[in-house]
């Protein structure tokens, strides 16, 4: 699947849902498809879920700027959107907006260019329906050590999401205390990115989190999993697999 930038906004050259589902028509085989019977006709939402059957499809964005590419896509929102006809989309803060460089002073980034943002891009989520946006706070980085700047940030966020009623999930307390347990760890020099264990901890709180989005649409869903759920998850079992 390829994406463009026009005036910062993320597109799909003759749509996104179109680009999915040829995807899928071409990969039908390998990813053990049904055929296909009675398709949709023309263009819009339901060719790719139709083509999908009970596969579930993510699509990932690496290094999209909130201020331009995300604010421009959702304030302009249409068929050729990058995740137009999607069921969700996933926004997810960064530490940049807990802490603006490495060398900067341990003070908390947001400001009001931020925080209007923030402001807009859910803001244009209520014009992505039926696609849904679920905003996820900001995870633990090596870039920065001081734990109340991660949760001032949180807070800050959440209250715009519930605001907004925009879902949103808390999920920074889950991977500041699997670093400090050692369970989890950053594997480059980047000192963001997580290793296996990590990636596979993050990966199954998103695929736990879906049947909830997914089968209640249309419910006000403003925080998502509770803290509460956090506190059960069993770090010490969560183990990557050899090799893997």
């Amino acid at each position: 699947l390829m994406s463009a930038y026009s005036a910062r906004r993320m597109v799909c050259p003759g749509g996104y849902e179109r680009a999915i589902a040829s995807a899928l028509r071409k990969h039908r085989a390998a990813l053990q498809l049904p055929a296909e019977e009675d398709p949709p006709s023309g263009p819009g939402q339901g060719v790719a879920g139709h083509l999908s059957g009970d596969l579930t499809l993510l699509s990932f964005v690496y290094a999209a700027d909130l201020d331009s590419e995300w604010r421009a896509t959702l304030t302009g929102w249409q068929a050729d959107s990058f995740g137009h006809g999607a069921h969700l989309l996933f926004l997810a803060a960064t530490w940049l907006e807990v802490k603006g460089r490495p060398t900067a002073p341990e003070e908390l980034a947001w400001d009001g260019k931020v925080e209007a943002a923030w402001k807009d891009v859910m803001s244009g989520c209520a014009a992505a329906a039926p696609t849904r946006c679920v905003v996820r706070s900001v995870l633990e980085s090596a870039r920065v050590e001081t734990r109340q700047l991660y949760l001032a940030h949180e807070a800050k966020l959440l209250a715009l999401a519930a605001a907004r009623t925009v879902p949103a999930l808390p999920w920074f307390n889950a991977s500041w205390s699997g670093v400090r347990r050692g369970e989890m760890r950053h594997h480059d020099h980047t000192r963001i990115h997580f290793g296996d264990v990590g990636r596979l901890f993050l990966a199954q709180l998103t695929l736990n989190v879906l049947p909830i989005l997914l089968s209640r649409p249309e419910e006000t869903l403003p925080l998502l999993p509770p803290p509460r759920v956090e506190q059960r998850i069993n770090l010490h079992r969560l183990r990557a697999r050899p090799g893997g």
